[in-house]
């Protein structure tokens, strides 16, 4: 399984960045940092592997959260995991609007829990018409649009940067023209 996690560094690096560096450009916008990682994991490791990523990246946010008790950020991942898995036959990594539906479905569950879970712990927890729409259409939304502009995208470049299957196609062409070349050569004679 250890050498299975190598596929999720990129992911995990990018999401823990986002995390440390998001809120000191915009503190009022409380982005679930971890979503494209818990999404790619989703899509991409076998049931178990997915827990134990959800819950580990449950208590990184667990340590820098200080609105909540330790392990409410665990437990809040790890059983939106449990209920989003099932539709990991949808999560497509290499689809654009896929990959970005999917983190909206991860984070609209993951922001239902919370106030599920909230509401479980806090005795004076209040719920407006404004922090509905706000929480779990606007929210989920931009999580969308962060997990494809900061994470999809960076990490397909990178892919591509690794990867470079167009360089194979070239060289492969001049192997083509180079044999065609002697092999025209040698007919002339």
């Amino acid at each position: 399984m250890l050498s299975s996690l190598k596929k999720a560094y990129v992911p995990f690096g990018l999401s823990f960045l986002v995390l440390l560096i998001f809120p000191s450009f915009i503190p009022q916008i409380r982005l679930l940092a971890f979503v494209p990682l818990l999404t790619f994991v989703c899509a991409h490791y076998p049931f178990a592997g997915t827990l134990w990523l959800s819950m580990f990246s449950g208590l990184v946010v667990d340590l820098y959260s200080k609105s909540a008790p330790m392990g409410f950020f665990a437990l809040n991942y790890t059983l939106t995991t449990i209920i989003v898995f099932r539709y990991r036959t949808y999560f497509s990594f290499e689809k654009i609007h896929v990959f970005r539906s999917d983190a909206v479905l991860y984070s609209f569950v993951s922001t239902l829990l919370h106030f599920v879970l909230y509401g479980l712990i806090e005795m004076h927890f209040k719920l407006h018409f404004f922090s509905i729409i706000t929480d779990l259409i606007l929210m989920p939304i931009l999580d969308g649009v962060y997990s494809l502009s900061l994470v999809f995208f960076p990490m397909k470049i990178y892919e591509k940067m690794t990867k470079p299957k167009w360089l194979r196609k070239i060289r492969r062409v001049f192997i083509l023209l180079k044999g065609a070349r002697w092999s025209i050569f040698r007919w002339e004679n």
